[in-house]
């Protein structure tokens, strides 16, 4: 799955490699809170017996690795570079990551 989206095994280096993975796990985050939030709509309940506690150890899992993720992309903010600019697929991975998980803040009228 993660061959689209290029993302190397130093993922953590490179920012558009991190804004990728992060946005994946952030859909990935989605995916299993819906699951778990509505698994009586659209599973039967004998195979939320089974999959239940599998779905909560990969929430648990995927929001793990989200914090730590996340704390990589505020360390690159933070670091002042003479790099060239990022491509735009950063930035909208960035927006994008950051609104999902509840960090993006609005400007105050």
């Amino acid at each position: 799955m993660t061959d689209g989206y290029k993302i190397c095994p130093s993922f953590k280096d490179i920012p558009l490699d991190l804004s990728n993975y992060l946005l994946i796990r952030t859909r990935e985050r989605i995916l299993f809170q819906n699951k778990l939030n509505s698994k009586n709509v659209f599973r039967p309940r004998l195979s939320s017996k089974f999959t239940g506690d599998f779905d909560k150890k990969a929430l648990s899992l995927i929001n793990r690795d989200l914090e730590d993720g996340l704390n990589v992309l505020h360390r690159l903010f933070a670091i002042d570079n003479d790099k060239p600019s990022q491509p735009i697929a950063f930035a909208t991975n960035t927006l994008y990551v950051l609104a999902r998980n509840g960090l993006a803040q609005t400007p105050e009228t």
